[in-house]
């Protein structure tokens, strides 16, 4: 009888133990994981598609180093390693002549925050005054 398949998490186990793949060494070799009972604990299995992401946390970090893996008729096919960042990108536009309106209509995006030159602003322990610039 052969011997039953591994789990997809023990497929990204055995990688993180004896890599198979460059990108697995590049990104797990410098990080001590979180783990329990001295195994590197896996965090989540997110499917895309047909690959298998299995993450892992570096100690005292705030994102994920990531094992992909795809499902063989023989088992599991490690396909590499990277990084999964919990990221936020901000874009500032400034100017002294167009408005934030115009701004705005350039780009296509919503603006979160925005202002035009001569809108009126109040900060705390001040007295009101007029915007110099857009944003």
């Amino acid at each position: 009888m052969p011997a039953p398949r591994p789990t997809v998490k023990q497929a990204a186990l055995a990688e993180l133990r004896s890599p198979t793949c460059a990108t697995s060494t590049q990104f797990f070799a410098p990080h001590v994981l979180e783990s329990t009972d001295g195994e590197p604990r896996v965090h989540g299995v997110l499917l895309d598609g047909d690959v298998h992401q299995v993450h892992f946390r570096p100690q005292g970090e705030n994102y994920f180093l990531v094992v992909m893996v795809r499902a063989t008729p023989d088992g599991w096919d490690i396909l590499g390693a990277r990084a999964s960042a919990r990221a936020r990108v901000a874009l500032s536009i400034v100017s002294e002549t167009l408005s934030a309106e115009d701004i705005t209509r350039a780009t296509g995006l919503d603006p979160t925050d925005a202002w035009s030159v001569g809108d009126e602003w109040t900060r705390p322990g001040f007295s009101p005054s007029r915007r110099t610039f857009t944003r």
